[in-house]
């Protein structure tokens, strides 16, 4: 599998790919912005890559949140987690909720 994205210029990127997941979304995507997003080869007639067009800016790579946590940062989440859960009962039993 692979997917290559080159930068035309300042506001056009090139996708070229041949995962199935990208095929789907930048057909999604086509649909959603005909006007910003562009294929130019289906992957049918391009021995399965797919090569679109689109805006630069929609291009971005991004870790996973939960990867560089510290152990520490997870516990404080879990406790705030924990809070807003006893809140939103006491919330939903105070206005009805679910039994009242």
């Amino acid at each position: 599998m692979e997917t290559c994205i080159d930068y035309v210029d300042h506001t056009v990127a090139v996708v070229s790919t041949d995962e199935a997941k990208w095929h789907r979304r930048l057909r999604e995507y086509k649909e959603k912005f005909p006007d910003l997003v562009r294929i130019k080869t289906e992957p049918e007639n391009n021995d399965g890559c797919m090569v679109a067009e689109v805006p630069v800016n929609w291009i971005k790579i991004k870790p996973p949140i939960g990867l560089s946590m510290t152990d520490e940062e997870r516990a404080r989440r879990a406790e705030s987690m924990r809070e807003g859960r006893k809140n939103a009962r006491i919330s939903d039993a105070s206005e009805g909720g679910e039994d009242g």
